[in-house]
């Protein structure tokens, strides 16, 4: 089966067999869903809501969770990233989650300016769109505690500071980084809608 999923003002989330055009299943209803993903395996969805909350559906009458914390505002795109659900808010921010654990893997605040209002993503990047008419291609990596004390390093001056700062964070730190690779800049006005296509 290829599944995808649709949202609508009326709190409903639809799920549908793509090659028939029939809905499967009909799921939600607790406030506007904004955003949706279909996991790969057609069992799984993911939605944003304007509650604030990015939510994991299990089908097939299974259960739903809300993922935790909360954006700090309605949550209006999602998309898939090498394994990763990368979510983007009114709040400005993006946050990418684990789609195994549906945990939070790192949050990047005021990743725009402005309001985000739509992402995609290719093999390489993350697209997002937003109201201050800029598109930024973001990637999101991993990296050791080894690289996190250096670049803390090259920012504090005091030895002593960064010592103090390496034994704070000996169990725990954060070792996912996003970063924006480029800016595509030529939109007058604020951007709704944006797509990627992978090289064949």
């Amino acid at each position: 089966m290829s599944a995808g999923a649709s949202g609508y003002n009326d709190y409903s989330l639809f799920v549908w067999d793509l090659r028939t055009s029939s809905p499967i299943e009909e799921r939600e209803k607790s406030s506007d869903i904004l955003c949706a993903e279909v996991c790969e395996d057609d069992k799984n969805v993911f939605v944003g809501n304007s509650a604030q909350l990015v939510k994991h559906i299990e089908l097939n009458s299974g259960p739903s969770e809300a993922m935790s914390p909360p954006h700090g505002d309605a949550v209006t795109c999602l998309t898939k990233y090498r394994g990763i659900l990368v979510s983007g808010s009114k709040d400005k921010s993006m946050k990418y989650w684990d789609m195994r654990t549906r945990q939070l893997m790192h949050s990047h605040p005021d990743s725009h300016h402005n309001v985000i209002t739509c992402m995609t993503s290719d093999e390489d990047f993350i697209y997002t769109g937003c109201k201050d008419n800029i598109v930024k291609a973001w990637q999101f990596k991993e990296i050791s505690k080894d690289q996190i004390d250096e670049d803390q390093e090259d920012k504090e001056n005091t030895s002593e500071k960064i010592t103090l700062k390496i034994e704070d964070r000996e169990e725990e730190f954060d070792k996912y980084k996003a970063d924006v690779e480029s800016y595509m800049l030529g939109h007058s006005a604020q951007i709704n809608s944006i797509c990627a296509m992978n090289d064949e």
